[in-house]
């Protein structure tokens, strides 16, 4: 009897340890059940979120990739225009060149040309003055013709050779004709050359513009560029977080069921030192195994303990401790 008096103590307080950490164990149970179903509920909520963000940036990359593909055929189109303007304005400056470098050359020949024909114009007059005076010396000489004057007058006429007035006259209003042409001709030269200076002003703000439109696409083009690649980082480093989640989650559901697997064994312990104590009360005498997957080892056989009657007052008082 002092033996079974000293296993049942030792039993009740194996029990009211296995109690208090069954206690333990199922407040953990619950604190885990919480944790895990709080754990669900984010992970659901972030999921979602995280669907809807995706789907979001999605959108607003297919967006902004149609976007940069629109700029990019725009900047194609405004590249090959400009090209086909710079082209355009590189011939029309060639052109203008050769214009104003032949324009100069022609100008430089006429001025040449005008200078030598004002220097003939100059000769012919002061031969037509030489003329004029040997005309009227010799008009003078008729009433002398005996004089000395007359003589030298001879002479001289002889030393020029035979001159003709009327051709004189002639060359130099021939020489005056081909001067005014000339000039003519030098101030037509430099209307053109006024013009295609003109016209090359007037293109300048115009090619001026199509460069800033095309500078201004390339800056667009390459800010769109780097938000898509922002873009992108952020959905992966989302993905990131989102797996850390997931594998948070799935440590703690590890952890989880490995306590409850521990409070699995621990119940069943105790419904095994039950029946060793109830088997104990009994006299040996066999108990039935008992559903220890849905039975509550705390209640049920402590319950067949509390209802049955004991003679033994300490016996009473052992069990209401194994109730508490």
């Amino acid at each position: 009897c002092v033996r079974l008096r000293g296993s049942l103590e030792s039993l009740s307080e194996q029990l009211s340890e296995a109690g208090q950490r069954t206690t333990q164990l199922e407040r953990r149970l619950r604190e885990k059940l919480e944790s895990e179903r709080q754990l669900k509920e984010e992970l659901a909520e972030q999921a979602e979120q995280f669907r809807h963000e995706m789907s979001a940036q999605k959108k607003l990359c297919e967006e902004w990739e149609k976007t940069t593909e629109a700029a990019k055929q725009h900047v194609r189109s405004v590249e090959a225009s400009l090209h086909e303007l710079e082209s355009s304005q590189y011939e029309s400056e060639q052109r203008a060149q050769e214009a104003v470098e032949m324009a100069e050359q022609r100008a430089l020949e006429a001025e040449q040309a005008r200078s030598e024909l004002q220097t003939h114009v100059e000769r012919l007059e002061a031969e037509l003055r030489t003329a004029n005076q040997l005309l009227s010396e010799t008009q003078r000489s008729q009433s002398q013709l005996l004089s000395p004057t007359a003589r030298a007058a001879s002479r001289v006429q002889s030393s020029q050779g035979n001159l003709n007035i009327t051709q004189l006259y002639t060359d130099k209003m021939e020489l005056e004709d081909r001067l005014k042409s000339a000039n003519a001709e030098i101030a037509s030269l430099r209307q053109g050359m006024e013009q295609i200076l003109a016209e090359i002003e007037e293109r300048g703000p115009i090619i001026a513009a199509e460069r800033e439109e095309y500078q201004r696409l390339l800056t667009d083009a390459d800010r769109i560029a780097q938000d898509l690649a922002h873009v992108r980082q952020e959905n992966i480093e989302q993905g990131r977080e989102l797996k850390t989640v997931r594998k948070e989650a799935d440590l703690q559901r590890r952890q989880l069921e490995a306590e409850q697997q521990q409070a699995r064994d621990t119940s069943r312990q105790v419904a095994r030192m039950l029946r060793a104590v109830e088997e104990a009360r009994t006299g040996g005498r066999p108990m039935p195994e008992t559903n220890e997957g849905t039975a509550n080892p705390l209640t049920t056989p402590m319950s067949r303990l509390t209802v049955r009657t004991q003679p033994v007052r300490d016996d009473d008082q052992w069990l209401d401790s194994v109730d508490q």
